[in-house]
């Protein structure tokens, strides 16, 4: 084999034995990252903030209807990551100003129209509670708001 191929497998194996390592040290007390690549929280969430609450804009079309989640997609107006920005922009401009809502109903008109009304819902990414009870969600209703009437 050649020595750049004997290196690669080496530092496949090392990388291999310290991540299987860093669970035992992590549950022993030891440091939360003993081998970067051991924590999941590298690939699903790469800001690696603890509770980051990310928006998610619900609707329904009639009041006796249920409410909908609208995935983030791109739309005709909206890349996947603008629509981030823009979600957490207006919705956090809603929050301090609550009387002004009108950016915030844009939004939501533009990402899913002919709804009767809309929420904002604050979401935390936990999934190791997900997975020890798919039925608990910490979610919370931070902004509703119905469509205003057209003349």
């Amino acid at each position: 084999m050649p020595s750049r191929t004997r290196l690669t497998c080496w530092l496949v194996f090392a990388s291999m034995v310290l991540s299987l390592a860093s669970y035992p040290v992590r549950k022993l007390g030891g440091p939360s990252e003993l081998y970067p690549f051991f924590n999941w929280r590298l690939f699903s969430e790469p800001w690696g903030v603890d509770g980051h609450t990310t928006y998610r804009l619900y609707s329904r079309a009639t009041s006796t209807a249920e409410w909908i989640r609208h995935p983030v997609a791109s739309t005709e107006a909206f890349t996947r990551k603008e629509y981030h920005l823009v979600i957490g922009t207006v919705t956090d401009e809603a929050l301090a100003t609550p009387s002004d809502l009108r950016r915030l109903q844009a939004f939501a008109s533009t990402v899913a129209p002919g709804a009767e009304s809309y929420r904002i819902v604050g979401e935390r990414f936990a999934p190791l509670v997900v997975l020890a009870d798919s039925a608990t969600a910490d979610t919370t209703t931070l902004v509703r708001f119905e469509v205003p009437e057209r003349p």
